[in-house]
């Protein structure tokens, strides 16, 4: 389990159970995930690889963003905390804190060295940043 921020962690499906958090999102759509009753549980199934529709992205993003606001404190997890968790961690914190994501993803990477989105993962980036931006703002 990695803290990148105050209230924003990066696990991998090692790391269950989740108990001491009230907000899990799960990225990977073939992870189970043992729930608590006091845990409110997302889900938005992300490839670790080529075959994300954009939209999906931004909902991660989004999702992540609500539940952000609902929460103290929030984990994502994927299989290994590595890709799709570093991603979504990323274009989060550039399109909330309106920095560059090549600067968001060091930040990330910083605190879990391990974070590295894949080739098609970050292929997205370009597309999925202006996107948020104009939710973000809305």
């Amino acid at each position: 389990m990695t803290q990148i921020t105050e209230r924003l962690f990066i696990g991998e499906k090692g790391d269950q159970p989740f108990s001491r958090f009230t907000a899990l999102l799960n990225l990977a759509p073939d992870l189970f995930v043992l729930l608590y009753e006091k845990i409110e549980y997302a889900s938005v199934g992300l490839i670790d690889g080529p075959g994300n529709k954009t939209c999906m992205i931004v909902a991660a993003v989004s999702v992540l963003h609500q539940l952000l606001e609902r929460h103290p404190s929030v984990v994502l997890i994927c299989h290994g905390g590595t890709g799709r968790s570093g991603l979504v961690a990323s274009l989060y914190l550039a399109v909330r804190h309106d920095i560059k994501w090549e600067h968001a993803l060091q930040l990330v990477k910083n605190k879990r060295p391990q974070a590295d989105p894949n080739g098609e993962l970050i292929k997205c980036v370009p597309v999925v940043i202006p996107l948020l931006q104009k939710l973000f703002k809305e």
